[in-house]
């Protein structure tokens, strides 16, 4: 597993490539997390395109943060799982739990905040 940080305007982008499952480098997320709620980000988009394989371990892990996101006012959502990432996540009905979306720009879109009324 890889795992990269990036900004894009108000929202940190974490993306997660390879095999995504149980060791060091969930660690190494949990860890990246962790750091963002202490810097109090509060629009996280998970990105899985390059993902290949998700376990039950990195599932329960992103189910977290999406609990500790919710208490503190932000908002997690997931863009581009595909293959056998997305077909776990729907298996598991992970996706009526958090917000999904095809790839990124739309994610990003779907995070941008709300004009201001006239």
């Amino acid at each position: 597993m890889i795992v990269t940080k990036e900004r894009e305007g108000a929202v940190t982008v974490i993306r997660l490539s390879g095999r995504l499952t149980m060791g060091p480098r969930l660690s190494r997320f949990r860890e990246l997390f962790e750091s963002l709620l202490a810097a109090r980000e509060r629009n996280i988009v998970i990105e899985l395109s390059d993902a290949t394989f998700l376990d039950s371990a990195m599932l329960g892990e992103i189910m977290g943060c999406r609990r500790r996101m919710s208490h503190g006012s932000g908002r997690i959502v997931i863009s581009g799982a595909c293959g056998k990432v997305r077909d776990l996540i729907s298996l598991t009905r992970f996706d009526r739990l958090i917000e999904m979306h095809p790839d990124l720009e739309s994610a990003l879109d779907a995070m941008a905040p709300a004009p201001a009324p006239d």
